[in-house]
Formats: C-alpha cells, sequence, structure tokens
C-alpha cells in the first residue's frame, strides 16, 4: 500500500492537479468562444416551410444568438452568404425546384463550403442522403422533429469547431508570412552582398558601378528574348553582375593602363576569370552543410556566377580563353554574359580608349556573330535593340 505522502502520490496528485487546470482551461475558452459566437455569428436558415423557419429562428434567439437570417427561397442563398457575411448554414434538404444537396453540391464546386459549415435539417430518413449530404461538405445532420436543446447544442459546436479551425488558419498565414518577410529579408541582403562584391572589383575602374548593372540588364534582356523562365532571368540578372570580380586580383598597373597592354601583361589579365571563379565557387564543403532552400537559391545564383566568371571571355569559335571551348560548350549564360560585357565595353569610356557610337556598337556586334559569340544569342540582342538601347540612355556614366 501506497502512503499519502509517499513521492508516487505526489506525483500522481500533481499530475491530476495539472490535469484538471488543463480541463477548466479548455472549458472556459469553449464557453468564452460560444458565447462570444452568440452575439457576433451570423446565421442563414434555408427551409421552404416558413413555419420551420420561425421555430428555429425563435430557438436560436431564446439562447442569444442575434444575427439570425431567414429564406424559403433556395435560389437566394449563396447571394445571402455574400450580402450578409454568413458563418453558419442550417439548410433542409427536400425544397421545390432546388434541393439542399444541390445547393451543397453548387457551394463544393465555389469552394464555399470549406469557409461555411453546413449542418443539414431533414426529415429524410434515408442513409444514402446523408452519406451524400457529408460528401458534399455537410459537417452535421439532424432529423426532424429535433430536441431543440441538440440543435443548440450542435450548433455551438460547430461554430467552436470553425473559431478554432479559424484560429489554426489564421496563426498559419501569420506563419507564411513571416517565413515570407524573412525569405525577402535574406534575398535584399544577398542581393546587396553580390552588388558590394561587384563594385568592389567595378570601382578601381568604374566609379559610377553602372558598367556591372548595365551588364546585367543586358543580359537579362537577352535571356528573357531566348525565352528562358523567370527564375533563370532573375538569376542571370543578378550573377552577370560578378563577371569580372576576379578584377581585384589585377594590379592597377595592368588594369588602368592607359595603352595597349604587352603579351605578358595581357596573359596575367587574362588570369582575372580564373580568380574570379575561385572567390565565387562555393566549397564543396559548403555545398554538403548547405540544406535550406534559401542557401539553395544561393549556392545556384554563385554556381551560374562561378560559370560566368570563367566563361564569358570564351569565343564561339574557340579561340577565346581561358580553355579554348566552342560553340555549345560554352554554357549559356557565358555566351550572353559575353555579348553584354563587350557591348558595353565598347560603347562606353575605358581608360585604353575613348565610347564607341551605339550604332558602331551594334555593327561590331552583328559582324561577331558565329566567330566570337553565338549567332542565336545575337539574334536575341538585336531583337531587343530598343530596350538595350534605352538601358543605355537610363544608365549612362
Amino acid at each position: 500500500m501506497i502512503s499519502a505522502t509517499s513521492p508516487k502520490s505526489v506525483d500522481q496528485l500533481r499530475d491530476q492537479k495539472q490535469f484538471l487546470e488543463s480541463m477548466i482551461v479548455a472549458v472556459d475558452k469553449h464557453f468564452t468562444i460560444t458565447k462570444r459566437n452568440k452575439h457576433t455569428s451570423r446565421i442563414l436558415i434555408v427551409d421552404d416551410e416558413s413555419i420551420n423557419l420561425k421555430v428555429v429562428h425563435r430557438y436560436l434567439q431564446k439562447d442569444g444568438f442575434e444575427s439570425v437570417f431567414t429564406t424559403t427561397n433556395p435560389f437566394q442563398v449563396e447571394a445571402l452568404i455574400r450580402e450578409h457575411g454568413i458563418e453558419l448554414l442550417l439548410l433542409d434538404i427536400v425544397m421545390p425546384g432546388r434541393t439542399g444537396l444541390d445547393i451543397l453540391k453548387d457551394m463544393k464546386a465555389a469552394e464555399i463550403n470549406s469557409r461555411i459549415p453546413v449542418i443539414m435539417l431533414t426529415a429524410s430518413t434515408d442513409p444514402e442522403v446523408s452519406e451524400a449530404a457529408f460528401e458534399m461538405g455537410a459537417m452535421d445532420f439532424l432529423r426532424k422533429p429535433f430536441d431543440p436543446v441538440e440543435l443548440i447544442a450542435r450548433i455551438n459546436n460547430v461554430l467552436l469547431a470553425k473559431a478554432q479551425l479559424d484560429n489554426v488558419q489564421n496563426y498559419a498565414r501569420s506563419l507564411e508570412l513571416a517565413v515570407s518577410e524573412r525569405t525577402s529579408a535574406l534575398e535584399n541582403s544577398r542581393r546587396e552582398i553580390v552588388n558590394s562584391l561587384a563594385r568592389a572589383s567595378e570601382y578601381r575602374d568604374d566609379v559610377t558601378g553602372n558598367h556591372i548593372i548595365r551588364v546585367g540588364k543586358y543580359s537579362r534582356l537577352m535571356a528573357e528574348q531566348l525565352g528562358y523562365d523567370l527564375d533563370f532571368c532573375d538569376t542571370i540578372e543578378l550573377a552577370a553582375r560578378l563577371h569580372d570580380v576576379g578584377k581585384i586580383g589585377i594590379s592597377d598597373r595592368i588594369l588602368l593602363k592607359p595603352g595597349r597592354l604587352t603579351d605578358e601583361e595581357f596573359a596575367v589579365m587574362q588570369t582575372h576569370v580564373d580568380i574570379g571563379m575561385h572567390i565565387i565557387q562555393p566549397s564543396d564543403e559548403k555545398r554538403k552543410t548547405e540544406e535550406l532552400e534559401t542557401h539553395h537559391e544561393q549556392e545556384k545564383l554563385l554556381e551560374m556566377a562561378a560559370r560566368i566568371a570563367i566563361s564569358h571571355h570564351e569565343r564561339f569559335d574557340g579561340h577565346g580563353y581561358p580553355n579554348g571551348l566552342s560553340g555549345e560548350e560554352i554554357p549559356i549564360e557565358g555566351r550572353i554574359v559575353a555579348i553584354a560585357d563587350v557591348f558595353d565595353a565598347l560603347s562606353t569610356k575605358r581608360p585604353y580608349k575613348p565610347a564607341f557610337p551605339t550604332e558602331e556598337c551594334f555593327v561590331t556586334i552583328y559582324q561577331g556573330s558565329g566567330l566570337q559569340f553565338d549567332p542565336n544569342v545575337v539574334n536575341a540582342f538585336l531583337a531587343v535593340r530598343e530596350e538595350v538601347e534605352k538601358v543605355v540612355t537610363d544608365l549612362a556614366d
């Protein structure tokens, strides 16, 4: 026999006390919601017999429900639901012209029954009718003549269930909003980091930083013209801004030299593509540890940026650098950014040259089709000439 003072009995008493307290909280919550629902819940009763409407209406008013609407016309249901913001429907089944099942079917098709609970009120004893009503979204079923106490209890239970479901849905929406805001913040932060890194390399010979923005926008215009999806276009616009980040590793003596580079200096300049790829490329260890979707998005961006950095000086005819790739061996993003980068270099002033006229720049790109540039990408670039010229004007240094 266990004494009243034994540790086990104390634990049992404590558990019982906690259980009773939780039950009290639940009951209080039940009556609080029920009481509130009686004052605020908007209920629609649909029955072709006016006497039935009056009886049910009186029961509800007597129990404290204040916003009760009625109709004998089954064709008015949807309009009354919209007009009064109905939150609970008491629906008869057998009505002339349009049955309760017809109404349920139409509500299900319009997804109204997912928002508004329905209690069926009927004299039918056919189990198939009940089964059909439940399949179409009815939450409860009361057979006439019904006990008013049972009617009120069923209504209270359905409203309580609806209130709890609404609370869960509202909480889920608040979580979705919080996730969306956090994702947006991460995306903005990611973009700013990429832009900052790109500007760090460009500020050495482009104090406005507009070169990287223009290259990104030209690349996006070509990607859109080529039919790539929104995700690809968003990514390439941002990734293209890192195409020359490897210039960070090139000395000012070479990078800012006003005259023509020697063969040795040009060989050093060419290394910026390898430097850029190694700056951007996610490490193998990073790939193994990143699991969140936002991290996958970031990795996708960086991988594209790395491909662009290493391939945007390859030529379509195979005479480019660093790997002498040709044709479709060159990643499509590299083929796109190659045109964007050359066009912008031609159309703007550089330490070693003045800006060329826009028309001459387009002619140079056209003449490079099949040699330096992918002919399909050249055609896409020329097809968006008006948009390109607008970028040239809007983002001029």
